[in-house]
């Protein structure tokens, strides 16, 4: 893996944790399949530790929830916007590199 994939790699796992704290702190709400904040927590969780693993199709599974106006936005709002961009972000660049 070279380095920018890396450390790619890296900062995602850094923000993808901190979302799932970040998260952790909602509960109810609606979201596309989702009918409460608890049930995207689960796969959100679920998701991270595959990718972890070394599952990089999870990526396309942080690209829709972290996509404007999508799962995270609807549950987390203003206080995850700049938490939810950025990892928006970093998973169109990761998605790219790793096809």
């Amino acid at each position: 893996m070279d380095l920018f994939l890396n450390y790619s790699k890296k900062r995602l796992i850094k923000l993808l944790d901190e979302a799932e704290l970040i998260l952790s702190n909602y509960s109810g709400g609606y979201s596309g399949s989702y009918i409460d904040a608890r049930e995207f927590l689960k796969d959100l969780k679920s998701s991270i530790k595959s990718y972890k693993s070394g599952d990089n199709s999870e990526l396309s599974n942080f690209h829709l929830w972290f996509a404007p106006t999508c799962h995270w936005d609807d549950f987390v709002g203003s206080e995850g916007l700049q938490i939810g961009n950025e990892i928006f972000r970093l998973v169109g660049k990761l998605n790219k590199n790793v096809a």
